[in-house]
């Protein structure tokens, strides 16, 4: 032989070798018990029968071994080999098996015991067959591929894991873990390891990498690796970690927070852990919607302009050319179905009752009329939504000072075909009241339309009136502020918890606090109350709602009254009031009129 063999018993033993190291023995009769394998860097091939290792490291470390027909017994006893291929079965009893070579290695025989198996070097091996050993698998260098499941833990700590498989618990402490769709129970990733996931849709091991697991998800700062064409729509949630266990998930990835809104690919996702069922780790391309700011000053006129979270929309557009009042706007439906909402803009004071609606998708006009005599001055008030329950949006105006509380809903399918006809008509307050109406939609029953909500002008109580979809009957009525606060109110309406019902919002004309307060749109209970703009001012405040991030909760918008020292003078605010975004609109600061939001 060109490379010593310690044989115990030789009987039934048939042994060549070439010139190159390479050794090949098959048990013809008997099992052979072996005290020594050296093929150097050659490889050993046992071609039939049962090998039993008569000690602990009986191979060269340098040395293969290829299975091709002869099974391996470990007699309980440890061993070091380079690589390991073939198709035949290792028994490792208590004992334990480490690859330390640099090969890429398929093994589609089976592994049984209760020992070990550890994988170094820099290289790989692929179990193609389903392995019965219970012991732990250690991934310290190189890379394991699963094809088949396996019943051990799994511990990375230096390698990769990767591959589809069903196996035991997984614990990643440095190294990475690279599933295609793995299911394993407890799973433990602690920093400096890293989860890659390449994603392509939202089928799981098929079109994104995903792993499943019975027990436990603990994340101990462990790194976050996404790829892939994310080919997901609007709105899909895809699964990343499914954990169909009722325990959370207990820590987070290395700087992703919980409902963090992550960029990828110039795309903006919702990340959650606690997303799917309540406890799965979660990825959702978001739908944010923008916002309309107006009463942005221009050379020819006042105009307004949409901001999106991305700064992917810089649309800005001046809608009555020469005036240079207010401009009231409403961007909460979508008027022509194309699936980005509409802006329904309205001329302030001095304007005309005027109205023209916008396409929110290229800024073409949609419809232009007037909705109340042409000689009246007082400016209009705006809002949109489905009041009617007809699944169609409508348009809800309001009258401004000195045309009396005024409110009329104009039918959307009367919009759709250019000619606005009245659906209803009524008073929100007294005939006689001439401090001009606010109005809002909101679905505050959460049955999928939505009421109208309306806001007295200047000169009256601080009171809300809410009216009922379909009938336009009054339900309820309450005053958002101190009974003697004349200075107006303005009304909004979104839903701020994501529970498909709308709070109401409301915001304080001139001459008070700019005080914004939260309203159950259920039981029309205060739910909170905070000051947008700096303690002194007292401009107003000008309120809306929207979608601003796509979390599938509305922000609340809020808008200064007036210019004097109020840049930034757009802000976003969540539910808990927290202060999310600022927004300069460009306008000086001699610029006294205040803004209006959508």
């Amino acid at each position: 032989m060109s490379q010593p063999i310690s044989i115990l018993n030789t009987t039934g033993l048939n042994a060549t070798s070439t010139g190159n190291g390479n050794i090949f023995l098959k048990a013809l009769t008997n099992a052979i018990q072996v005290a020594g394998f050296n093929a150097g860097t050659g490889t050993i091939t046992l071609e039939g029968g049962n090998f039993i290792s008569s000690a602990s490291e009986i191979v060269h470390d340098n040395s293969s071994i290829n299975l091709n027909g002869g099974t391996w017994d470990l007699n309980n006893k440890t061993e070091t080999v380079a690589s390991l291929i073939g198709s035949s079965n290792i028994t490792l009893g208590s004992g334990s098996i480490t690859i330390s070579g640099s090969t890429v290695d398929n093994y589609s025989g089976t592994l049984s015991g209760t020992g070990n198996f550890t994988r170094t070097g820099s290289g790989s091996t692929t179990f193609i067959s389903a392995n019965t050993y219970t012991g732990k698998t250690f991934v310290l260098g190189g890379s394991i591929i699963l094809n088949a499941n396996q019943a051990s833990d799994f511990i990375v700590d230096g390698g990769t894991l990767s591959g589809s498989a069903t196996i035991g618990k997984l614990e990643a402490k440095s190294g990475s873990v690279s599933p295609s769709f793995l299911l394993s129970n407890d799973i433990s990733l602690s920093g400096p390891s890293a989860l890659n996931l390449t994603i392509r849709s939202t089928s799981p091991g098929v079109g994104s990498d995903q792993i499943t697991t019975h027990g436990t998800v603990t994340l101990g700062n462990a790194a976050l690796n996404l790829s892939g064409s994310f080919n997901l729509k609007t709105g899909e949630e895809l699964i990343l970690v499914h954990n169909d266990g009722v325990d959370p998930v207990s820590g987070t990835f290395k700087g992703i927070a919980n409902n963090q809104i992550i960029t990828i690919q110039g795309t903006s996702y919702l990340f959650k852990y606690d997303g799917g069922d309540g406890n799965d780790i979660t990825l959702t391309r978001l739908n944010p919607q923008f916002i309309t700011v107006g009463t942005i000053a221009t050379s020819n006129g006042s105009g307004f302009k949409l901001y999106s979270a991305d700064n992917s929309i810089s649309t800005s557009i001046t809608p009555f050319k020469g005036f240079f009042g207010e401009i009231r706007v409403s961007s909460n439906s979508d008027f022509d179905s194309d699936g980005v909402n509409d802006i329904v803009a309205a001329a302030g004071p001095g304007g005309g009752p005027r109205i023209s609606i916008f396409s929110g998708a290229n800024g073409n006009i949609l419809l232009d009329f007037f909705a109340y005599n042409p000689s009246f001055s007082g400016g209009v008030f705006v809002a949109s939504g489905d009041v009617t329950g007809d699944g169609v949006p409508d348009l809800v105006t309001g009258a401004g000072a000195t045309g009396g509380p005024h409110v009329i809903v104009w039918d959307g399918a009367s919009l759709t075909h250019n000619s606005p006809t009245s659906k209803a008509s009524f008073f929100a307050y007294a005939p006689t009241f001439l401090g001009g109406v606010s109005v809002a939609t909101g679905d505050l029953a959460g049955d999928g339309v939505r009421e109208i909500i309306t806001g007295a002008g200047i000169g009256g109580a601080p009171q809300v009136n809410v009216y009922s979809s379909g009938s336009f009957s009054l339900i309820h009525s309450f005053f958002a502020y101190d009974i003697h606060f004349s200075g107006g109110i303005f009304v909004a309406a979104g839903d701020l918890t994501g529970d498909h019902h709308a709070e109401i919002i409301t915001g304080t004309g001139q001459g008070g606090d700019a005080k914004v307060n939260l309203f159950d749109g259920q039981n029309f209970q205060m739910l909170g109350s905070f000051s947008p703009y700096q303690q002194g001012y007292n401009g107003g405040v000008r309120v809306g709602a929207a979608d601003y991030y796509g979390t599938g909760k509305q922000n609340i918008i809020t808008g200064a009254g007036n210019n004097i020292g109020q840049n930034p003078n757009v802000k976003i605010f969540d539910f808990d009031t927290t202060l999310r975004d600022s927004i300069f609109t460009g306008n000086s600061s001699g610029f006294q009129n205040g803004v209006f939001v959508s």
